[in-house]
């Protein structure tokens, strides 16, 4: 059975069975950063399962694509060691909310084994000892004997999502590879690859305290996982899931892409290559899977977190693929055999971008793979084999500091070879570069916790907030509300609100929440913030004294929002969605939301994308924002289902988890799943400005821009910049630049004189001293001691240049400059060492590196010219002289 229709057949039953199928979440959820990436088909509904949010539906199948290659959960050591291990993988599941449990969950997973044909005898199954439920329902539904059944007590069939939170007992299904593999069997869990786990059920019917005490859950769930590969594997009659069809055609494809460059030719199949050279194989094949996936879901190439962990899967296959004599770039042509292959089992289409970004890390990593894989080579050869053998932390730190060599391929290679890499060592002479480098970092807020804590309560209590603020059309519009809870923010005289409705539109979607005024018992309070949590949605007050008496004693409130404010905000997001289209469309489709911020002031955009915008594109992007601004398009903003939308080519987050219902934001040809508040027609939007765009991560640019009055006051800064400095040039407002560039030529001219006679005064000055010498071996040279000093480092370098080429005429012998040149305007010197006319005998850098202990500082060169430089000592012609000659008389 191919892969595709195992998943298409696992999605078929349980929509059979009233699951509503939904797609695969992205790998990396926004609304989660304690998930690294998505591990699991459960990760999307965590909310769902904790009752932060009331699940969409009560019964949920999916095939999830997942990634295992970075934090608590990483099998990226074991790729390709192993027969089923995998960076990404795709998981089948069947989830309920409160609608079916244990029974039906059991019977579910059986019923659809029988309908696969699956072999029975080679199926096992293990249960939390203390679930008699489950065991007893196994024994009922599936026949099998008590010996198949196990019983586990360690929590391999125990599930928990945390310290505490919603938990439950496990039932694991294993499929028998058979005899000839390794596998041992306890009470304790089932290892080795003999039996394969295929399928897990979690049964969530417990809470588990803080103090570890369990009590039953309300409202039970249901969380099952399939691994696709593996059992397909098991379908298709294989014991190694790089043989399963998809892989095979994969390996295939890289196999065919690396003897196009010439390597493997004397192979017409890949199967019978080496061992080695098969495993590499696999191990490109996985990763690129892996690294294809995470950038097609927007994760870019950093760093830092999943940038650093995509960075570190590719060069990871580029070293495989080293070791093996492959070094051109490749893996940009397996991207495209990858992605095409997944296509047919993922609701995925290919992205050129992909293989774009992926070239770019090759090549940037390419110079850094040889060269350092050419010196750990070196190292590792130089150390004779065994275990016990370890690999010097100073060796580690320099290839990772001087050559920028990742620690982890160092680690990885010097594993291949048998040993070890000395860490504690490494570790100490990063953690000392770092406290050289005097980089500190702080973040946290312990009032952020306080107040979730409060609002979650009131959340658990049944109390949700209506928004009313799409209603809102004027600062005059006043709303009655009840005040459901208040609470005082740790650390501030100030007090968060929640009512029962409320026209205040809180902080989210990169939105910033509204302002405006509560009157409570005919006192008027400021609000400075709303926000929003599970629902709940808070107003901050502004800090003032009795706000807790006034709280205290009332029941109602009247709620104004400042509208003015609201409008500005306003034009700013609608402006960002009209911008990210024009981006888009001037750009490429690549141009993906990474991040955004919408105040009163201005609007932040971050994009992927590693080139900066060029000064054309910056005027073809405002130039066009502003003609759409000037067609005053009415905005128009429906509701609809999400599917229709999609289908409808609607822009939303990959991160975030919409319902069946979607509000869409309509701009001319922009189109958008959004929640926000915006103009009624892009008139109102006035004018629009790009005033920054930078870098603010690797792969991730930032824009910035301002709209209609903010816009407005830039205009007017400028014009009136520009009038003072005209005024001041006594010139016209149009030939302002003409004037400035005659003020540039004026300058350097200027500055060309002022260094032509600082120049002429240091070598006036210059403080000379010489002497014939004889080196051992019978070479003579002259030797000659210069002592220079001046306000320039460029000053100083031109008299250097110009003694030295007068001294240099005055006889025929060999001959050696010691130049000290003094900045006075640093305080500090260096020493230039020239050797002329030695052959090698004598040599500059020897020079420097015997004079080092005399001067200090830091030096180097080659045989002709070498530096000292951080001099903080001062000499004299005579003194310099008389050191050198001591150093080579001993």
């Amino acid at each position: 059975m191919k892969t595709k229709e195992l998943i298409d057949r696992f999605l078929s039953f349980f929509e059979n069975l009233d699951h509503k199928i939904l797609d695969s979440s992205p790998l990396v959820l926004q609304n989660d950063p304690s998930m690294m990436f998505v591990n699991s088909g459960m990760v999307q509904f965590k909310k769902w399962f904790t009752r932060a949010e009331e699940p969409l539906y009560k019964s949920v199948a999916t095939c999830q694509r997942c990634v295992r290659a970075g934090g608590k959960h990483n099998d990226l050591e074991n790729v390709g060691y192993t027969t089923r291990h995998h960076t990404f993988f795709q998981m089948l599941g069947n989830f309920s909310f409160d609608n079916y449990f244990k029974e039906e969950a059991i019977l579910y997973a059986w019923k659809f084994l029988e309908e696969l044909g699956i072999n029975k005898n080679k199926l096992m199954i293990s249960v939390y000892h203390d679930d008699e439920e489950a065991f007893d329902l196994c024994r009922k539904i599936t026949n099998f004997s008590e010996s198949k059944i196990l019983k586990i007590k360690s929590n391999d069939n125990f599930w928990s999502m945390g310290n505490d939170g919603p938990c439950g007992p496990c039932m694991d299904i294993f499929y028998d590879n058979g005899e000839e593999f390794n596998y041992s069997i306890s009470e304790y869990g089932v290892d080795g690859d003999r039996f394969v786990e295929i399928w897990s059920l979690v049964f969530m019917q417990y809470e588990k305290l803080c103090d570890g005490k369990l009590i039953e859950l309300p409202k039970k769930c249901i969380d099952t996982g399939i691994g696709v590969e593996r059992l397909a594997a098991a379908l298709q009659g294989v014991t190694d899931n790089f043989h399963i069809d998809i892989f095979l055609d994969i390996i295939d494809g890289i196999f065919a892409a690396i003897r196009d460059i010439g390597y493997f030719e004397r192979y017409s199949d890949w199967h019978q290559l080496p061992l080695e050279s098969k495993r590499m194989l696999k191990i490109v094949a996985d990763h690129m899977r892996a690294a294809c996936f995470m950038m097609y879901d927007n994760v870019s190439v950093s760093n830092e977190g999943r940038g650093y962990v995509l960075r570190r899967i590719i060069r990871r296959a580029m070293r495989y693929l080293y070791m093996h004599g492959i070094k051109e770039p490749i893996l940009d042509i397996v991207a495209v055999v990858v992605m095409n292959r997944m296509s047919e089992v993922c609701t995925v289409t290919y992205n050129p971008q992909i293989s774009v970004d992926i070239r770019k890390e090759e090549e940037r990593f390419g110079t850094t793979l040889t060269v350092g894989m050419r010196i750990l080579q070196e190292h590792l050869l130089k150390l004779p084999a065994g275990e016990q053998n370890v690999l010097s932390g100073d060796v580690v730190f320099q290839l990772h500091d001087t050559y920028g060599f990742p620690y982890d391929i160092i680690k990885d290679t010097a594993k291949e070879h048998n040993m070890q890499v000395e860490e504690e060592r490494f570790e100490l002479l990063l953690l000392q570069q770092k406290q050289r480098s005097k980089i500190n970092s702080s973040f946290g807020d312990s009032q952020n916790t306080d107040v979730e804590h409060f609002m979650l309560k009131l959340k658990e209590s049944g109390h949700i907030s209506e928004m009313m603020c799409y209603q809102v059309t004027s600062d005059e519009d006043l709303y009655t509300a009840k005040i459901i809870g208040y609470h005082k923010i740790v650390d501030k005289e100030s007090y968060i609100v929640v009512f029962d409705a409320t026209p205040f539109y809180p902080e989210s979607g990169g939105q910033t929440g509204d302002s405006g005024y509560v009157i409570i018992n005919g006192e008027k309070l400021a609000i400075i913030n709303t926000i929003v949590i599970s629902d709940v949605i808070g107003h901050v007050l502004a800090p003032r004294e009795g706000i807790y008496d006034i709280l205290s004693n009332a029941d109602t409130a009247v709620l104004s929002v400042n509208y003015v404010r609201r409008k500005k905000i306003a034009a700013n997001h609608s402006a960002t969605h009209i911008m990210q289209k024009v981006m888009r469309d001037i750009l490429g489709t690549h141009i993906v939301q990474k991040g955004s911020s919408v105040t009163s002031e201005r609007l932040r955009f971050d994009f992927a994308s590693d080139v900066p915008l060029s000064n054309e594109q910056r005027l073809m992007i405002e130039t066009r924002v502003n003609a759409v601004i000037r067609e005053n398009l009415t905005v128009i903003i429906t509701n609809t289902d999400y599917n229709t939308a999609m289908q409808d080519g609607v822009l939303s987050l990959a991160e975030e988890l919409y319902g069946d219902e979607v509000r869409v934001v309509r701009i001319g040809s922009s189109a958008e799943l959004c929640c926000g508040t915006h103009v009624n027609s892009t008139g109102e939007i006035g004018i629009f400005k790009i005033v920054g765009e930078s870098a603010v991560a690797s792969g991730i640019r930032r824009i910035e821009c301002v709209t209609a009055e903010s816009a407005f006051n830039l205009f007017s800064t400028f014009d009136e910049i520009v009038k003072t400095s005209a005024l001041l040039l006594k010139c016209k407002a149009d030939e302002l630049s003409d004037r400035v560039k005659a003020l540039q030529c004026d300058y350097k001219s200027l500055e060309k004189e002022v260094n032509t006679l600082r120049v002429k005064e240091i070598i006036n000055k210059a403080d000379v001293s010489e002497q014939e010498f004889v080196f051992s071996g019978a070479i003579s040279a002259y030797i000659y001691a210069v002592c220079i000093e001046g306000p320039s480092k460029v000053a100083l370098s031109e008299a250097a240049r110009e003694i030295k080429k007068r001294l240099n005429a005055c006889n025929v012998l060999p001959k050696i400059f010691l130049i000290y040149q003094y900045n006075v305007a640093s305080n500090i010197a260096l020493l230039d060492v020239f050797a002329i006319s030695l052959e090698n005998s004598v040599t500059a850098k020897d020079i420097a590196d015997e004079m080092l202990d005399i001067t200090g500082g830091k030096g180097g060169g080659n045989a002709f010219t070498a530096t000292i430089g951080n001099i903080e000592t001062r000499f004299t012609s005579r003194r310099l002289l008389d050191c050198f000659v001591e150093l080579y008389r001993s």
